[in-house]
């Protein structure tokens, strides 16, 4: 009987890939930081710089000497060019993702949800491959950019995540998908504090190659789990049966959010509450947080930023999951976003005022609500939309999402550059926090909106019908005119008069 049951259990997890993406996005998100200090050791033995990933204690040659010390200059030498080789690094990786993501909601619609996530984790797997031959043979740093394009020629992990999405759609009642797509987001920021945790140390422990061995070994066993383990989650007969060209693609999907429909202008101005949130949440500064915890006056060794970078996400996460599960109970969902907003503004400028390591700490509590708008804002647009056009409408996101981080990243990196050489790195955070202005506009007008939305459906419902006109006879008007009996005497009379009778009613 208990074998029975675990077989079951085992079984119903082919339609929870979000232990899958648990692993998954392990691999990826444990590349991140890995690439980003690997760049930062090469640039540094390049200038002359001495830096030691592998440190318990923070880097000596930054924290010694004044800000006019050679090291010092050399510093903001490896600073400079990190920054600027991570603009490339994100256009390669980011504009594939922006031509062709318009397409992978379309393609898990027509052919499932599986295909996409398959071709997202075969990517990836070309991405830690080359890689890992990158730092083994000690190879030239540009094809580095080579593997970022081709990984973004798949779609990036975003297209995963679009399909992902689509497959909590596709499998949850409507008024559960905000909580569980909340779920997910925890996965994702589960995953992002276990890679992070461990980062730092599994670096600090064994060094780069067996990092990127790791990472290789994550996504071939990705691959494997997603094809033999998860099953579909979208029918044969929900499937989009269009067979127009692959071309025509991009306008009909453009073309499924902006048709009309009950709630076309609330299903629009959802998608730029929820692009523009993109742009102010802290995970997009994320490369430039451990340039500045490598920098002045942090000079942080790797394990240090693997605990911050893991206890960030991971307070983050379960207070997006609090956030979503909530606050809607004492406030609306506009507002839950507005509070969103606000949170990750407190936690921008909180850690840009921070000059030790418990401020630094203290300051994520100021970001504890901060990922909890785009769960609001994607669960009420799985609401909108049809069933067989969920694909197409998150690929929509995804699309704006991925040009959104590709502005926010340039935008902010070129921002760090300049703030680097007057000695404020973390000035950059104030700046960004600004941005947070743009989205509470829009999540202000979506309130107002549903405000005056709700209060007309009140005031329609409340709306007494008129009374038919009583038909009186003669006398009756006479008696009425006469100030005769009212109806409550006559109901009491009738009643006296049925209890003579001995009737009962």
């Amino acid at each position: 009987m208990a074998f029975t049951k675990f077989k079951k259990f085992i079984r119903s997890l082919r339609y929870y890939p979000e232990l899958l993406f648990v692993f998954h996005l392990y691999g990826v998100l444990f590349s991140g930081p890995t690439l980003e200090q690997y760049l930062y050791k090469v640039f540094s033995d390049e200038v002359g710089y001495n830096y030691t990933y592998n440190s318990n204690t923070a880097n000596s040659d930054c924290n010694k000497g004044d800000l006019n010390s050679t090291s010092h200059t050399l510093l903001k030498e490896v600073q400079d060019r990190i920054s600027k080789f991570q603009l490339y690094l994100m256009l390669a990786q980011n504009i594939p993702p922006i031509l062709l993501v318009l397409f992978f909601g379309p393609l898990a619609d027509r052919y499932g949800r599986k295909v996409v996530m398959m071709i997202a984790f075969i990517g990836y797997a070309f991405w830690s491959t080359i890689l890992t031959a990158v730092v083994y043979f000690n190879l030239s740093r540009y094809l580095i950019l080579v593997a970022n394009f081709i990984w973004g020629c798949c779609g990036y992990y975003l297209s995963a995540v679009v399909a992902l999405l689509a497959y909590v759609s596709d499998r949850t009642q409507p008024d559960n998908r905000a909580f569980r797509i909340a779920i997910v987001d925890l996965v994702l920021f589960a995953a992002i504090t276990a890679s992070n945790f461990s980062n730092g140390k599994y670096l600090q422990e064994f060094g780069f190659l067996a990092c990127f061995l790791l990472m290789f070994t994550i996504s071939i066993v990705s691959v494997i789990w997603c094809f033999l383990f998860i099953s579909e989650s979208l029918p044969p007969e929900k499937r989009t049966e269009t067979k127009d060209p692959l071309f025509t693609i991009p306008r009909r999907v453009l073309g499924s959010v902006i048709r009309k429909r009950p709630n076309r202008k609330k299903l629009l101005l959802l998608m730029v509450v929820d692009s523009t949130v993109g742009f102010t949440a802290p995970v997009s500064v994320q490369s430039l947080l451990i340039l500045i915890l490598l920098n002045i006056p942090f000079c942080w060794p790797s394990s240090w930023i693997g605990y911050y970078r893991g206890a960030l996400f991971a307070i983050m996460g379960v207070g997006g999951v609090i956030a979503v599960k909530l606050l809607p109970y004492i406030m609306a969902k506009p507002l839950v976003i507005i509070v969103a907003c606000l949170s990750s503004a407190g936690y921008l400028v909180s850690f840009s005022l921070s000059r030790s390591v418990w401020a630094s700490y203290v300051s994520i509590l100021a970001g504890l609500f901060a990922y909890s708008a785009q769960p609001i804002t994607r669960g009420i647009i799985s609401q909108i939309v049809d069933a067989n056009e969920q694909g197409a409408v998150f690929s929509v996101l995804g699309f704006f999402q991925t040009i959104v981080s590709l502005v926010a990243s340039l935008s902010y990196n070129a921002i760090y550059i300049y703030t680097n050489q007057h000695n404020e790195p973390a000035a950059v955070f104030i700046i960004a926090s600004f941005t947070t202005i743009i989205p509470i506009i829009f999540s202000t007008y979506f309130y107002y909106v549903e405000k005056k939305n709700r209060n007309t459906q009140n005031d329609d419902e409340n709306t007494e019908q008129p009374t038919p006109p009583t038909n009186k006879n003669c006398n009756d008007t006479k008696e009425d005119d006469k100030g005769g009996e009212d109806y409550e005497s006559i109901d009491n009379a009738f009643n006296e008069n049925d209890d003579r009778n001995g009737l009962v009613i």
